[in-house]
């Protein structure tokens, strides 16, 4: 079973989680080759990261103690979308590259 640890709290990803993770590594990555003068729907990607976002903070209020769901509901509240892609990506997928991803994400390399 994979795990991500955000915040100092570690998760068991459920399947359907893990793999949501991945079709955002694949996509993050399929955006970066694209050409740069290409447009690219940000807001798209942000919603899919929100998406797991919720689906992990469901996790971990189940799974997790009060304290540790609130901790982590905290995180997600204050970490930008890029930064948490980053850290979810680079989890599952140890070759990940944040200057890309913060590039897809619209942000500066």
């Amino acid at each position: 079973m994979s795990k991500v640890t955000l915040n100092n709290i570690t998760v068991d990803l459920t399947h359907p989680l893990r793999r949501s993770i991945i079709e955002l590594s694949n996509v993050v990555e399929a955006a970066a080759k694209r050409q740069s003068d290409l447009v690219w729907d940000h807001g798209l990607l942000n919603d899919f990261v929100c998406k797991i976002a919720v689906e992990l903070l469901e996790l971990v209020t189940q799974e997790k103690s009060y304290l540790e769901a609130t901790l982590m509901r905290g995180y997600l509240n204050n970490t930008n979308t890029a930064d948490l892609a980053f850290e979810l990506i680079s989890q599952i997928r140890p070759d990940a590259y944040d200057p890309v991803i913060r590039r897809v994400f619209g942000g500066s390399e």
